[in-house]
């Protein structure tokens, strides 16, 4: 793993990001839709990683499952991430419903809040405990 430099340190952060969809919906169990959300993730981040070097983020891998996505990503100590996760969660939902209006049964796709781990962590119990957090949240 390459380190990040900056004028006076290096860092290796890397992040799992997980975001629900809103009422666990399974807004990625068919093709189209799930091909959709990886382009519109992936040039996301592309266009992040051509941002100014303090803010530089890179993707590293992306999986969605029907009702939820995990992404990780490698970044700087000085990007904010709220607001990187805000923008990236309102930007993705905006432009999956101008290509799949018909899906649209809420406001937006995503459920409120994420789940953001750091990469080194026993990362399968934590999501675990995420996704069931949820399911209770919805009675499932």
């Amino acid at each position: 793993m390459k380190l990040d430099k900056s004028n006076r340190s290096y860092s290796l952060l890397r992040y799992l990001l997980v975001i629900c969809t809103k009422d666990l919906a399974d807004f990625f169990a068919f093709e189209n839709p799930k091909s959709y959300m990886n382009d519109i993730i992936y040039n996301y981040f592309d266009h992040n990683e051509k941002q100014e070097k303090r803010t530089k983020v890179k993707l590293i891998s992306i999986d969605i499952l029907p009702n939820h996505i995990k992404i990780i990503f490698q970044t700087r100590p000085t990007l904010k991430l709220v607001d990187f996760i805000g923008v990236m969660k309102s930007s993705t939902s905006f432009k999956f419903f101008q290509r799949f209006p018909d899906l649209r049964i809420h406001r937006g796709i995503w459920s409120n809040g994420y789940l953001l781990l750091t990469q080194g962590q026993p990362i399968q119990s934590h999501v675990k405990f995420f996704l069931d957090l949820h399911r209770k949240k919805m009675n499932i």
